[in-house]
């Protein structure tokens, strides 16, 4: 493994590691259990052995040879996603509680985003946006597939969110770009694209990106500040400039899986915290600060009318309730071909490039409206009043992720596709066949 002798002398001198070591063992890989549609129990029903993480209580390690894991069906389900095990240590620290109002202002590929929405369980709203137009599909596509009901994505300049919604949330997660040192045990381009002059470019914008996260963080509210890199100049000297205002101060991350930040930036860095791989995980740096000064307030609600859409909104109303009897979790409008639910605490965004808010329902199709692959991985199951349950043995989950049609018995009409008793999506039934309306982009290939 190539590894600049530059950035091995650095860690040396910086924290006396022989980092050198850790380039000869294999990088840590992990599952999170999705806790919106699981728990424990789903451990037992995997067709690989994990082990207990110790940077959330629902974090998994797995072998790190472990190969197809993208194509389990409990992955399509949403049942667990998988993220690099100190990853979740940004949002332990953040701590979010159900009801409150949280930001991730750079949210792709929205890992850290579903972490947040499992502890909201359901209740508050996320904002998750991302700035780089191409890596906001993969984000709206894992929130999707997790069953997030109460989220919005934005794509959507830092400056400009964050003044628009000035000191409107309980909490916020910048989960800055990084140069990646933290990424060099599994990512030739983290190692290859390694410079000092990479690091400074890096800290520039992060600097950027922290004062305008602070215009929307409340009085007494939250900021947690998370990278994937050991550099200083990309860490405590961020934060040490950042409080240099006065308006935020630094607090304890609450954990005790990590070792404290260098204290030659300041003796305050003792509260925030660095992983290193001798700690169990690829890489983290957070550093978790509260608003002391007065801020902003926005508390505009959404105020869109849907005046000319009443009959399609009825009728979408009429499918939902055909296809279970939960109570609907949202208002529902129309944005061009599409029917959605959106959060109860979705604010007057107006001006911002909102790219998905809430659950897509439906597809007006003419005269008609067809039910969604996001509608149903955000459905319960248990709800459902169409399901065809398969359990992992069943050879048409294969042939149902690879898009084919699928005998369904006797089922007739729109109809969810579970393995488990976890969902997976959903195809039409007629004559005993499902007709497959999984997505294209997210099937299997044969």
């Amino acid at each position: 493994m190539n590894i600049p002798s530059e950035y091995l002398l650095r860690m040396k001198e910086l924290f006396g590691a022989d980092a050198s070591e850790w380039y000869d063992r294999p990088a840590f890989r992990g599952i999170r259990i999705n806790l919106l549609k699981a728990d424990e129990s789903l451990l037992d029903m995997l067709p690989f052995e994990t082990k207990p993480s110790p940077f959330a209580e629902n974090g998994r390690y797995i072998d790190s040879g472990l190969e197809g894991i993208g194509a389990d069906p409990f992955h399509h389900a949403g049942a667990f996603y998988v993220q690099e095990p100190s990853a979740s240590c940004a949002v332990a620290a953040l701590d979010p509680r159900p009801g409150e109002r949280i930001l991730d202002l750079c949210a792709a590929p929205g890992g850290k985003s579903g972490q947040i929405a499992e502890r909201l369980k359901g209740d508050g709203l996320l904002i998750s946006n991302e700035y780089v137009r191409g890596r906001v599909k993969p984000l709206s596509s894992n929130l999707e597939r997790l069953g997030v009901r109460n989220s919005v994505i934005t794509n959507c300049a830092a400056d400009l969110l964050c003044e628009r919604l000035a000191g409107y949330f309980d909490r916020v997660l910048v989960d800055a770009p990084c140069s990646g040192e933290g990424m060099m045990r599994k990512e030739a381009a983290a190692r290859d694209g390694w410079s000092m002059d990479n690091i400074r470019l890096c800290a520039g914008r992060q600097k950027e990106i922290l004062r305008n996260a602070a215009k929307s963080v409340r009085t007494g509210g939250v900021l947690v500040y998370s990278t994937c890199t050991f550099a200083p100049e990309e860490n405590e000297e961020v934060i040490s400039d950042f409080l240099k205002s006065g308006e935020f101060e630094l607090t304890e991350c609450g954990f005790g899986f990590s070792r404290s930040g260098l204290a030659q930036y300041g003796r305050e860095m003792c509260k925030t915290v660095r992983v290193f791989p001798d700690d169990g995980g690829e890489g983290h740096f957070v550093a978790k600060m509260i608003r002391k000064s007065e801020a902003g307030s926005l508390r505009e609600p959404y105020r869109r009318k849907d005046n000319a859409h009443a009959d399609t909104l009825k009728r979408a109303q009429s499918l939902y309730e055909e296809l279970t009897d939960e109570p609907i979790f949202g208002k529902t409008a129309v944005f061009g071909s599409t029917v959605r639910i959106l959060p109860n605490e979705m604010p007057e965004l107006s001006g911002i490039n909102v790219v998905r808010a809430g659950v897509d329902l439906a597809e007006i199709k003419g005269k008609r409206l067809e039910p969604m692959h996001g509608f149903y991985m955000a459905a319960k199951p248990e709800r459902v009043f169409n399901l065809l349950e398969m359990d992992t043995s069943d050879k048409r989950i294969a042939h149902f992720l690879n898009g084919q049609q699928i005998e369904c018995g006797g089922k007739k009409g729109y109809c969810a596709a579970a393995v488990n008793g976890f969902i997976m999506g959903f195809g039409k039934c007629s004559d005993g066949v499902m007709k497959n309306h999984y997505p294209k982009g997210l099937r299997n290939l044969r």
